[in-house]
């Protein structure tokens, strides 16, 4: 089975390598990390279900990619949102030890944070994932 360390691993290394998304923020993060300068883009809430059968395994991940930002403006929210929405696809090769055969954008979502004065942008993706033995 895919490991989910392994999974989140080799996603970060991937975002980091989208030149367009990477010369945007300040980093890429596994879990919101406290004190990180504007913009960022963690992932969270990664959920793992089995979606093996018979002679297939697999497991559907489930994630959130929240972007920050502590712009005056939702702008750089959803420009990082609409590049990562289009590179997504790219995300399918990320490592030799799996295969994503399908990614699917279940929806976006772009709020504000009046105490803490940011914004947050989050885009929920599911990554269906075959495991190579």
């Amino acid at each position: 089975m895919t490991s989910i360390l392994s999974f989140k691993r080799s996603l970060l290394k991937a975002l980091n390598n989208i030149d367009t998304l990477a010369s945007m923020v300040t980093g890429f993060f596994s879990n919101i990390p406290h004190g990180a300068s504007f913009p960022y883009i963690a992932i969270t809430h990664l959920k793992s279900e089995d979606w093996s059968y018979d002679l297939q395994y697999g497991r559907i991940l489930s994630l959130n990619f929240e972007v920050v930002s502590d712009d005056s403006s939702s702008k750089t929210c959803m420009d990082l949102i609409d590049i990562l929405e289009l590179h997504l696809p790219d995300l399918k090769e990320i490592s030799p030890d799996f295969i994503i055969s399908k990614i699917k954008v279940l929806g976006t979502k772009i709020d504000f944070d009046r105490k803490e004065r940011i914004w947050i942008g989050i885009l929920e993706v599911k990554f269906w994932i075959e495991t190579i033995h």
